[in-house]
């Protein structure tokens, strides 16, 4: 077994490896997740979907009036 320093260091290293392969398979996934919704709505409908979503996220960020996890 390796000193503390040398065991942390793992550890760090091994999470931060975990988060960014997981963050670079979401956006993998919502690519190709993308692509798939473009060629099954078409134009018109994919400008629909993406104003909804539009709404929805800046609805979003304001209905929690700021607060966060924090109240």
């Amino acid at each position: 077994m390796g000193s503390p320093i040398q065991t942390d260091f793992a550890s760090v290293a091994r999470n931060s490896l975990a988060g960014f392969a997981g963050k670079s398979l979401v956006k993998i996934l919502s690519f190709a997740f993308n692509i798939l919704v473009v060629r099954w709505l078409g134009d018109a409908g994919y400008g629909q979907y993406a104003l909804i979503w539009s709404y929805i996220t800046i609805f979003a960020m304001f209905s929690d009036a700021g607060l966060g996890i924090y109240a």
